[in-house]
């Protein structure tokens, strides 16, 4: 599996260890670390050649579970760690009379928690050789941090190309292949990595500010001097120089923090009796060197309570591991975006709006400019990366084209890329220091002037462009200055420009003035100057914080008995810090739920070398006060198009207006699908049976086609070409999908009403008066009427195609201006993609009349049949308003779009679209909607008679037929009465007579009262029984008479029939 290696040391000035590896690298990670190991022993044998030494120790970080970095590999990685170990102290020929021992800890593949054990394995005897780390974000905070140390970390998981950075991870080596091994660079059979050490660095932080904290301490001590004050302490890093980061904002805002701590101080309002200390450190903007400085400020007394940081590398490093020591982390210069992420940084607020702040201005300036395509150059560190994609998303949401670039270091074949896309509107994403190399690239490539706008950050300094004279940079101050001319920048607002008094008693331009009076240097030089109101206000929210928490302490606890493991007045800490509300230099000072501060956006030009401010605007209200004072270097003075405009421009269907049809006629092909599904699937249920579910599945498939025909007839849309060659099948599919949907959906529906309307008003009758004998109609009459269509839309097809097939023709119109803002030579040729053959007029004469003939005669049937409720087709009333619909609008539409707007693309496809979703959707609703309710309410055993109740009609459905039962009952009620009330009409009668008998003397024949019951009876039977049957075949709304009157007009009947 592995390859014969070799080791060579020298011992020189620098330690140059060389690697050799030939052949293929191993892909076994636990003989990786073996290998790793033996390779480490050799190094520090040349070590113990020079210092007598028993026991070597080195330090390792082990990921014994994925946790949030995803990777466990420590479960079989430090097995097999302690084998080369046995292994190696076994061997008497390497380090003889040694011992190699490891200390290790479970980092969880964590880069805060990481970062934790790493201080505790570096400052815990006995001191560690060298460091093993595992994946490739615990390496990078290892490799990273090392160096200070002066120690070499050896990794066995980290695969991450960014590793390979020598500049930035000097000390680093892997066993583990990087992850573009897969993809070389050189064909070199052999991978040599060097490592030179360097001596010790060591850097003073200059002290700019000593007649301030001169000033602080005799104020403070004034104060203390009557109350005994307790001092509460906090720690911070300040980027007092740009090193790797980019950023020296610590020049400005440490000044600024320590004006605050004074001002802080001297109120006796807030948090008397404590005087608040702050412990710095320079980060240079460096991750690695602010972990160890961050280590150092926690893990030396006194105890922090809250920790400030700068630039958003440095930010990210502190906010991922404080909450291991139950901190708050507050930053006055992190912007980057990914420190939104609250499940990540869980106790990280910024009084330094995030990047993203700045997008909805850059949108809105877009949309005022008309700008529908832009460019991103960006740098790939986080803060930018996530910026861009967080624009990019806004931008496309809007309807503007993206397009990204980004770079590491040089950006000359970014700007090159740049100049071949012919980017006109360009946003710029990186520090100032690359900036300035963008810039140069742009005049020497010509990427400036009247037809582009660059829009930078705008928290650089003021004279940003101008190069220092340390800067090795091709390009003269002057070219700088003209390369910049008019860009754009966009930076939320950082010093209040209201007179209204701040927390502190100073307006903001007070507190810039007294800024200015302190600073050496002259502020448009001074890297933080904008953000030094950020940091002031920073100091000012943890005061106002920790006198808030004051007041919620409980008896007996106390701030300057705060430990790291503390929850109790941690949580307090971060609540009273989550509700902090001031008005101060640089604003109102809030936070969002995420930590984020809320702000305005100022929106600056470069004119003349001045900026000039354009407007602001306000990203809560939506709002902007826009000023007209921008300058463009076009001849008109109006904003640059964003592309070159082309000549000639092909009218299509708008792609907005594509995509919505498109989404809508893609949810009626699902909901016709899923119908179809739940039609057949309850094909045993008699609401189905009797509603003929083959000319129903029918219309399911017609509705599938037209909407399928829809999302070709919205091609060509714009941003969707279709090729030449393709056109001609593009047509014919349209026409066809379109004309056979129609043939399907309507067609069915066409056949129930023919069907039924042939039945005739005799078989209706028979129907009425015998309804348990109806039979349902076989399916194939329904089908011939549809077969008879379709037949008759082949024939049409076929011969349309085949003797004059349709092409693609070009119809173009006249020149058209340019619209404003554009250069005056440009002029638009406008182009429509047509389909079309050479007797065009015949055909469409030929299928409109044919359609037309059938939707009138749809419309005659629909009506003539509107009474009818045949057994075998149960929605038929729907049928026919389905029939209504689809005619009116067909009827409509067809003129329009034939004689009216064919030239407009956009228009002659809504219309279309309309016209088929209208009826799509409307007729699903109309035909299949009741079925779904009756069966969603009616369980399958409810449709089945049990024998014991009179018949009912399988087609009248729900509440009609409990209704219908419950008339059955009381027919038979009504029967039971009108017996017993001709048997009392009888009793009555033979009274009658017997009372005649004895008055007059005359006898009655026996035949009139001897009519007896049975008589009446007999006759009363067949009257009860038609009774019954003429109510249960009354239509629904016939049943609704009242039940005392159909008592009495009964009775009083059949009491008339028998006097």
């Amino acid at each position: 599996m592995f390859a014969t290696k070799s080791y060579s040391i020298h011992t020189n000035d620098n330690l140059l260890v060389k690697w050799i590896s030939v052949g293929e690298t191993a892909s076994n990670i636990k003989q990786n670390v073996v290998e790793m190991l033996i390779w480490m022993v050799l190094i520090n044998g040349c070590v113990c050649g020079i210092v007598s030494c028993v026991d070597l120790h080195i330090g390792g970080v082990f990921p014994m579970e994925a946790g949030s970095g995803g990777w466990a590999g420590g479960e079989a990685c430090l097995p097999a760690v302690q084998i080369a170990l046995q292994d190696v102290n076994a061997n008497t020929n390497i380090l003889p009379g040694y011992m190699l021992k490891m200390h290790y800890q479970n980092s969880k593949c964590q880069p805060g928690l990481a970062a934790k054990q790493m201080y505790e394995l570096l400052y815990k005897a006995p001191t560690k050789l060298m460091l093993l780390a595992g994946c490739s974000p615990v390496t990078t905070v290892f490799a990273e941090a090392a160096p200070v140390w002066n120690l070499v970390v050896l990794s066995y998981g980290g695969s991450s190309p960014a590793l390979s950075n020598r500049h930035r991870f000097p000390t680093l080596f892997r066993t583990h292949p990087t992850a573009n091994m897969q993809n070389p660079t050189s064909t070199n059979d052999n991978l040599l990595v060097k490592w030179i050490s360097v001596g010790e660095t060591a850097s003073n932080i200059k002290q700019n500010v000593v007649e301030m904290l001169i000033w602080m301490v005799l104020i403070n001590g004034c104060v203390c001097g009557i109350v005994s004050c307790v001092d509460l302490h906090i720690g911070g890093v300040f980027p007092m120089e740009a090193g790797s980061g980019g950023w020296a904002g610590g020049e400005a805002c440490l000044p600024a923090v320590q004006i605050a701590l004074q001002d802080v101080n001297a109120n006796t309002n807030i948090l008397p009796g404590y005087m608040l200390k702050m412990h710095y450190q320079n980060s240079k903007c460096q991750p690695g060197l602010a972990a160890k400085q961050m280590y150092e400020l926690l893990y030396k007394a006194p105890t922090k309570l809250m920790l400030l940081a700068g630039c958003s590398p440095v930010t990210t490093v502190f906010a991922e591991a404080a909450p291991v020591w139950n901190l708050v982390v507050l930053s006055y210069g992190g912007s980057s975006p990914a420190l939104s992420n609250r499940h990540r940084f869980p106790t990280l607020f910024r009084t330094h709006p995030t990047a993203n702040m700045q997008n909805p201005t850059r949108l809105k300036l877009f949309q005022k400019f008309k700008w529908k395509k832009i460019t991103i150059l960006q740098s790939v560190e986080e803060v930018f990366t996530s910026t861009a994609k967080d624009l990019e998303e806004q931008c496309r949401e809007k309807g503007i084209r993206v397009e990204r670039q980004s770079f590491y270091g040089d950006p000359t074949d970014a700007v090159k890329t740049l100049v071949r896309q012919d980017a006109r509107i360009i946003v710029g994403l990186f520090y100032v220091t690359e900036a300035r190399r963008v810039l140069c690239q742009a005049y020497k490539h010509d990427l400036y002037g009247r037809k582009y706008v660059w829009f930078f950050i705008g928290w650089y300094a003021d004279t940003w462009f101008i190069p220092p004279s340390d800067e090795p940079l091709n390009c003269t101050a002057e070219q700088m200055i003209k390369a910049a001319q008019y860009h754009i920048t966009t930076e939320s607002i950082m010093l209040s420009r209201d007179e209204e008094l701040t927390i502190s008693g100073m307006t903001g331009k007070q507190f810039q003035k007294r800024l200015m009076n302190i600073l050496t240097t002259d502020p448009a030089e001074t890297g933080g100057f904008p953000e030094a109101p950020l940091a002031y206000d920073a100091v000012w929210a943890v005061a106002l914080a920790f006198n808030c928490t004051l007041s919620k302490l409980q008896a007996g606890q106390s701030l300057e008995n705060f430990a790291y493991n503390n929850t109790g007045i941690a949580e307090k800490l971060f609540s009273c810090v989550k509700d902090t509300q001031f008005r101060g230099v640089s604003g109102q000072v809030m936070f969002n739920d995420l930590g984020d501060r809320i702000a305005r956006t100022q929106i600056e030009q470069l004119q003349d070398g001045k900026y000039q401010m354009l407007g602001i605007y306000d990203t809560t209200t939506l709002h902007m006060d826009w000023y007209d004072k921008e300058k463009f270097a076009t001849l008109n003075g109006l904003p640059p198009p964003d592309s070159t405009l082309i000549q000639e421009s092909l009218l299509a269907v708008d792609i907005e207006l594509y995509y919505a049809i498109a989404l809508v006629a893609v949810i009626g092909i699902i909901v016709a699908c899923m119908i179809l599904i739940f039609n057949v699937r309850n094909s045993d249920r008699m609401i189905i049976m009797e509603s003929q579910p083959q000319c129903n599945n029918l219309l399911l498939a017609g509705c599938i086609l037209c909407c399928l025909s829809l999302l070709l007839l919205g091609l060509p849309a714009r941003g969707i070409t279709i090729p030449k060659h393709s056109f001609t099948l593009l047509c014919h599919s349209q026409i066809s999908l379109l004309m056979i949907g129609f043939t399907f959906a309507f067609g069915s529906m066409f056949a129930k009403v023919w069907v039924v309307h042939r039945s005739g008003a005799a078989e209706n009758q028979h129907l009425i008066s015998k309804p348990t004998t109806g039979q349902p109609v076989p399916a194939c009459k329904f089908y011939l009427v549809v077969t008879a269509f379709f037949v008759v839309d082949v024939i049409i097809i076929a011969c349309w195609f085949t003797f004059d097939p349709i092409q693609r023709i070009e119809q173009r119109f006249p020149l058209q201006e340019p619209p404003i803002g554009t250069e005056e030579d440009v002029m638009f040729l406008p182009i429509l993609e047509q389909c079309q053959s050479k007797r065009q007029e015949m055909w469409t004469g030929l299928v409109m009349g044919y359609k037309c003939l059938i939707l009138v005669l749809g419309l005659f049937l629909a009506y003539e049949t509107r009474n009818l409720r045949p057994l075998f087709v149960n929605d038929l009333r729907f049928v026919g308003l389905a029939i209504y619909n689809v005619a009116v609008l067909s009827l409509i539409t067809g003129p329009v779009v034939t004689f009216l707007i064919r030239s407009q693309s956009d228009a002659n496809f809504a219309f279309i679209s309309i016209t088929v979703l209208l009826s799509t959707y409307i007729t699903l609703g109309l035909v299949f909607l009741p079925k779904i309710c009756h069966i969603r309410r009616t369980p399958k055993s409810g449709e089945k008679n049990d024998g014991t109740k009179p018949f009912y009609h399988p087609d009248i459905a729900g509440m009609e037929q409990k209704r219908c039962q419950q008339l059955l009952h009381e027919n038979a009620d009504l029967k039971c009465q009108i017996e017993h009330k001709e048997k009392k009409i009888a009793d009555y009668r033979q009274r009658l007579g017997k009372h005649i008998q004895k008055t007059t003397g005359i006898p009655l024949r026996e035949n009139i009262c001897g009519s007896t019951s049975d008589e009446n009876m007999t006759q009363s039977f067949p009257t009860a029984f038609t009774t019954t049957a003429l109510i249960e075949n009354l239509p629904s709304d016939k049943y609704n008479s009242n039940y005392e009157e159909e008592n009495e007009d009964t009775s009083s009947t059949f009491s008339e029939l028998f006097l």
